[in-house]
C-alpha cells in the first residue's frame, strides 16, 4: 500500500460553528466506500468547550492506566504558527498531515512525508506559481481591455500581488496536525504545551487514523 493510497482525504463538508469553522476530512484508505471508523473534533454546535474538557479528561485517564499504549491523535493549536514552530511542537513524533491556511486562501491539508516545514515549503512554492500564473493572465487581459474593465483588472492584479507576497513557507499558517504511532504518555505531555489547545485521541485508542473524520479546531483570527 503506497503512502497516497493509505492517506487519502475525502472532503466531506464545511462547517461554521463557534471555535470550529474547519473543513471535515475523512482519513480514508484505498477503498473510499469503507465505513467511517469515528470522528475527531467537536460536534457542530455551541458546546465545543465541552468536547475539549471531555477529551482532556479522557487522555488524562488513559495516561494513568495505559501510558505506553500506541496511539494517534489530532492536535489543534491555540493559534496559527509557522511550520518551524509546529515541527518543534510535534518534536520527533510521526506527524502525517498538517492543516494550514495561507493568507487569502481556504483551509487545506497537506501530507507530511519528511517534516512539516518541508510540506509547507512544497505547497507554498506550488501556490506561488499558481498565483503568479494568474497574475500574468490578468495582466494580459488588462492590456487588451479599455476603460473601467481595464482599471478593474489592474486593481485585481495589485490585489493578487499582495496575496502572493503573503505566501511564504514559514508564514504563521499552521493551526493543526495529526500524529500517529506514538504513545499515550507522549500525547499527554504534548497536551500540556501552552501552544496546544487539544490533543484529540480516538476512542477506542488506535495507533493510526485511517477511516477517521478529522475536524481540527480553528483559532480565532
Amino acid at each position: 500500500m503506497t503512502f497516497l493510497h493509505r492517506y487519502r482525504f475525502v472532503l466531506l463538508a464545511v462547517t461554521g460553528v463557534v471555535l470550529i469553522g474547519a473543513t471535515v476530512y475523512t482519513y480514508a484508505g484505498p477503498d473510499r466506500s469503507q465505513q467511517v471508523a469515528g470522528r475527531l473534533g467537536p460536534t457542530p454546535g455551541p458546546d465545543s468547550q465541552g468536547h475539549i474538557r471531555a477529551q482532556r479528561a479522557y487522555l488524562e485517564g488513559l495516561a494513568k492506566t495505559h501510558p505506553t499504549q500506541k496511539a494517534a491523535a489530532l492536535v489543534s493549536l491555540t493559534k496559527y504558527v509557522p511550520a518551524s514552530v509546529a515541527q518543534s511542537i510535534a518534536r520527533s513524533m510521526d506527524a502525517t498531515v498538517v492543516f494550514v491556511k495561507f493568507p487569502k486562501t481556504d483551509q487545506e491539508l497537506q501530507f507530511v512525508r519528511s517534516s512539516i516545514p518541508a510540506a509547507l515549503s512544497d505547497r507554498s512554492t506550488d501556490l506561488r506559481h499558481e498565483i503568479a500564473a494568474e497574475i500574468d493572465a490578468l495582466k494580459a487581459e488588462a492590456r487588451k481591455a479599455r476603460g473601467k474593465q481595464q482599471r478593474d483588472l489592474e486593481a485585481l492584479v495589485v490585489e493578487r500581488r499582495h496575496e502572493l507576497d503573503g505566501i511564504e513557507p514559514d508564514c504563521e499558517c499552521v493551526f493543526a496536525f495529526a500524529v500517529e504511532n506514538t504513545t499515550v504518555e507522549a500525547l499527554e505531555s504534548l497536551a500540556k504545551r501552552p501552544e496546544v489547545r487539544l490533543v484529540d485521541v480516538p476512542d477506542p485508542v488506535t495507533d493510526h487514523l485511517a477511516g477517521w473524520e478529522l475536524q481540527p479546531i480553528v483559532p480565532k483570527a
